[in-house]
């Protein structure tokens, strides 16, 4: 993602990664680096948030490094078993 994200295109990234339920939020909070959040619908109510940053791009970024964390505890465990 080399170019700056706007609302749009994020949600067009949402959806690119999490399909027709990926979903993006912009809301002012206290937490000025938690103000945009990416994620996904689930069961059409519950916004499950996969990353949050200062702008889309971190936001993006933040859910890429959960999904790093995910897979590399999943790796362990499978090495573990």
């Amino acid at each position: 993602m080399a170019k700056k994200l706007t609302a749009r295109t994020a949600v067009a990234e949402a959806r690119r990664r999490w399909g027709k339920n990926g979903a993006i939020s912009d809301r002012a909070t206290n937490h000025p680096n938690c103000r945009y959040s990416v994620g996904r619908v689930v069961m059409g109510l519950m916004f499950d948030v996969l990353g949050q940053g200062a702008t889309w791009e971190a936001a993006f970024a933040d859910a890429d490094t959960q999904d790093a964390r995910i897979a590399a505890v999943g790796r362990s465990a499978q090495a573990g078993a």
